[in-house]
């Protein structure tokens, strides 16, 4: 399976609500390549008077191997788990020590996880990288100011901008060209359907498309 940021951001916002009581704020989030370990827990330490402070927290998933849905929710819960105990300041005997196999355990025996302290590498695959797919996006903003975000097949590109040029409940729209992986969830249509997203997510998607001119 192939994740982008978006997989990492609204699985960790369920977890969160399901598991940790909405209390953990939201860090950033990373995707790498690591060979030798499937996630991680970075940030910044700063020192003073008064002690120090962790801060700028981001939780990074490797994509080096090929592995299920299950096996990135799982390291993703891991790494959670981790991140709960820093930003608590709660101490622990080691790094996976016994205040982390509580709380692994606890969550694989009542809600059926498989969360371990490590993983036997050499039974993973190494995933194949692929080259990037590029993708008919079309963005649009209503009357409403909601937000649409959209991936059509070539063919129809016309006879659909066409129908949001005369829609009177869209405010503008635009064409781009996609190789980021957020879109390889989206199924390719022919008829003028869209995904509604965030302003946040909408501004950040745009962003970094190519334009694409109708011609």
């Amino acid at each position: 399976m192939r994740i982008d940021i978006n997989f990492i951001e609204s699985n960790f916002e369920k977890f969160n609500h399901d598991y940790f009581e909405d209390k953990l704020p939201k860090p950033k989030f990373a995707i790498g390549r690591a060979k030798m370990i499937l996630g991680s827990l970075n940030y910044k330490t700063k020192h003073t008077l008064f002690g120090s402070k962790r801060f700028d927290y981001t939780i990074r998933l490797s994509v080096y191997y090929d592995q299920s849905e299950w096996q990135y929710l799982n390291t993703l819960l891991h790494e959670m788990l981790h991140y709960y105990i820093s930003l608590n300041n709660i101490k622990d005997t080691s790094a996976h020590g016994k205040v982390f196999r509580s709380m692994m355990n606890n969550l694989n025996k009542k809600y059926n996880w498989e969360l371990s302290v490590s993983t036997k590498l050499q039974t993973l695959n190494i995933a194949v990288k692929r080259a990037p797919v590029e993708r008919l996006v079309l963005a649009a903003e209503s009357n409403k100011n909601d937000y649409y975000l959209s991936v059509i097949n070539p063919d129809y590109v016309r006879y659909i901008d066409n129908i949001f040029c005369k829609a009177p409940n869209i405010k503008s729209h635009k064409w781009y060209i996609a190789k980021d992986e957020y879109f390889s969830s989206f199924r390719q249509v022919r008829s003028p359907r869209a995904r509604k997203v965030s302003k946040k997510i909408y501004d950040e998607k745009v962003s970094i498309l190519e334009p694409f001119i109708l011609v």
